[in-house]
């Protein structure tokens, strides 16, 4: 008998962070599979890239077939968190998968939602 999970399809998900204006820093990636999660701390994966010619790339294996929406942001202080102004406005870059457009507030996780069902898929974010 086979368990779910062993049967599960699996893919190596590529996220290729592009435009960064910096020739170095960190930028801070969280993967989300729901919608009341989104940019909250719930997240369903997390990493980190240092940037390398104003671009950063993160390799997110094993991750199971599916719906998802990405944040991401450039933590310019390294201090593991989006710094804003006193109206909430970040004052450090971010994008999102799908790159949509964010002119007052962030985007919902179905405008950033895409679907993984390949072996292997790349997303790029351009801040």
């Amino acid at each position: 008998m086979f368990s779910l999970e062993a049967i599960a399809q699996k893919t190596t998900l590529t996220v290729k962070i592009e435009g960064i204006k910096a020739e170095e820093g960190k930028i801070l990636l969280a993967l989300y599979t729901r919608e009341a999660e989104f940019l909250s701390d719930e997240i369903y994966l997390g990493n980190e890239a240092y940037i390398q010619n104003g671009k950063a790339i993160f390799l997110l294996e094993n991750v199971p077939y599916g719906v998802y929406a990405i944040s991401t942001y450039f933590d310019k202080n390294e201090n593991g968190e989006l710094d804003t102004n006193f109206l909430g406005i970040p004052k450090e870059p971010y994008g999102f998968s799908m790159n949509p457009e964010s002119n007052f507030g962030p985007p919902s996780f179905d405008q950033a939602a895409f679907r993984l069902s390949s072996p292997s898929d790349t997303i790029t974010i351009t801040y």
